[in-house]
């Protein structure tokens, strides 16, 4: 089996072919061929440093641009690389060297597990060179990921829906429930819930009398009484006086 994220090893066969060109026509360009035999030695950051001298020299070369894209790659600069493809893409006019260039902005979206960018950019590929197996099979292992992808973020959209319903079934079952009991009732200070509740009966000096200190002794009890008849006493010598009729003082208490 293919591995997903291939590196396109043409871009490597072509150097010598865009260099011998370059010879013939007396525009040789020293810092592409020395970024690509750095390149070859898996300098990936002297590579990069090259082929961006060899732009300075021309900017319109679309084989240094795909090669310094290559070279972001393996150092693991994916947006910059996709940027490099993109201007290969713009200054060539050959159909397989733009396949090659969205094949690999393809696997930069994949490292980056951007799948929808991956997909769209195998799709591009595809369309300039539809026989590219390479190509199907990243986008067959593309759009599979970017199905997942979706499933998931659909169960977790799912399970948020059900727990946002379930508290607005609370909220509306707490509204037409007005003898719930609040549960922050309970934290509250007892004496404070004494201050705000009127109506309590327990300890509410309104409604209940003042607890006496203790029961009463018989000595308090028998001076209590032997007062009250001194005073009956004293009543009744008064009302003989003025000719009124005694009244009998009932001792029984």
């Amino acid at each position: 089996m293919k591995s997903l994220f291939f590196l396109i090893p043409i871009l490597l066969l072509s150097y010598s072919i865009f260099a011998q060109q370059e010879t013939k026509t007396g525009n040789s360009n020293p810092s592409l061929r020395e970024g690509n035999s750095l390149y070859l030695k898996k300098d990936y950051a002297g590579a990069e440093n090259m082929f961006q001298k060899a732009l300075a020299i021309n900017n319109v070369n679309p084989v240094t641009y795909f090669n310094q894209g290559d070279a972001l790659m393996q150092n693991k600069k994916y947006e910059d690389a996709r940027k490099s493809f993109n201007q290969s893409i713009a200054h060539t006019n050959d159909k397989q060297l733009k396949a090659k260039a969205h094949h690999n902005i393809g696997n930069a979206f994949a490292q980056e597990k951007k799948w929808q960018g991956a997909v769209d950019a195998y799709k591009s590929a595809l369309r300039l060179n539809p026989a590219d197996a390479d190509t199907k099979y990243n986008l067959a292992y593309a759009q599979k990921m970017l199905q997942h992808e979706k499933d998931q973020n659909k169960d977790k959209k799912d399970d948020k829906d059900k727990k946002d319903d379930q508290k607005d079934k609370d909220k509306d079952k707490d509204k037409q429930d007005p003898d719930k009991k609040d549960p922050k009732d309970d934290k509250k200070d007892p004496e404070q819930k004494d201050k705000q509740d009127p109506d309590k009966k327990d300890g509410d000096k309104g409604e209940q009398p003042k607890p006496q200190d203790g029961p009463m002794s018989e000595k308090q009890a028998n001076d209590i009484l032997n007062s009250l008849q001194q005073n009956e006493k004293k009543v009744q010598s008064n009302k003989n006086k003025q000719g009124t009729v005694p009244v009998k003082l009932d001792k029984d208490w």
